[in-house]
């Protein structure tokens, strides 16, 4: 197995949701939290600096949202990929992050069950499916 872990940044302007998020990454030996924002403008300037694998988005944050944040990250040359992460949960919201360049969307309700296996399917090389995350 690849022995560079998986470097994801937690951005969330709820502390207790950036907690939970951090928590579930922690527990897969596959992944590093490379980082946790609040902010959009936060997460744009860390990623450009710190270029990790992926990020997790919330899309509700004060100042520039997910969304836009989105949008200046894809537009850097080697973007990581991005998980909207959100409690909005529709159609639209999807449409909409599809439409920025997120590369996939878990809604909060669920992370506990979908957010490692959206991650492997983005990382089949680092996260194997079925690879043991002992």
């Amino acid at each position: 197995m690849n022995a560079r872990r998986l470097r994801v940044m937690v951005v969330d302007d709820n502390p207790v949701v950036a907690e939970r998020l951090a928590g579930i990454l922690n527990e897969d030996p596959r992944i590093e939290v490379s980082d946790r924002v609040e902010s959009g403008l936060l997460a744009f300037a860390r990623v450009a600096a710190d270029r990790p694998d992926a990020v997790l988005m919330d899309l509700e944050m004060p100042g520039i949202g997910g969304l836009a944040a989105i949008k200046r990250i894809k537009a850097l040359i080697g973007p990581p990929a991005i998980i909207v992460v959100t409690f909005h949960d529709s159609d639209e919201k999807r449409a909409q992050a599809e439409a920025t360049g997120a590369d996939a969307f878990v809604p909060k309700s669920r992370v506990g069950r979908d957010l490692l296996p959206c991650l492997s399917a983005l990382f089949p090389e680092m996260m194997p499916r079925g690879a043991a995350a002992a």
